[in-house]
């Protein structure tokens, strides 16, 4: 099913070091990927609700908004970050019959955005 396609990532990923003690670092990541699985999620209970509020009325769409100022000017640093952003863009492209549409009239900048993280990061040398 898609929304499963679709769920967010649970809980921020670690690194594990080669190390005797396995020391856990934290994902590069972790906060981008926490914000994009709480946009989606935010962006699921906004068309589950089936509002008909203006949007600037709608508490369930100032959530989204609230998230999406928290992930404007972040950048991916690892392909897991990519994806957080790519699983956001596929959220906004799903339409009502199950199919995908990219126009930006339906996903806005989100597939600009994946792409530009992927080519910095392929310029980076980490992709």
């Amino acid at each position: 099913m898609i929304a499963a396609a679709l769920a967010p990532v649970a809980a921020a990923p670690s690194v594990i070091l080669g190390n005797s003690h396995h020391d856990h670092l934290p994902h590069a990541d972790a906060e981008l990927i926490r914000l994009c699985g709480a946009y989606i999620e935010a962006l699921d209970a906004y068309t589950d609700s089936g509002s008909q509020l203006d949007c600037e009325d709608d508490p369930l769409w100032q959530a989204i908004e609230a998230l999406e100022e928290q992930l404007d000017g972040l950048t991916a640093r690892t392909l897991d970050g990519v994806a957080a952003l790519g699983r956001v863009a596929q959220r906004w492209a799903l339409q009502q019959d199950g199919s995908e549409n990219f126009d930006t009239s339906f996903t806005g900048d989100w597939p600009e955005r994946v792409v530009r993280n992927v080519l910095r990061l392929q310029a980076e040398g980490r992709a």
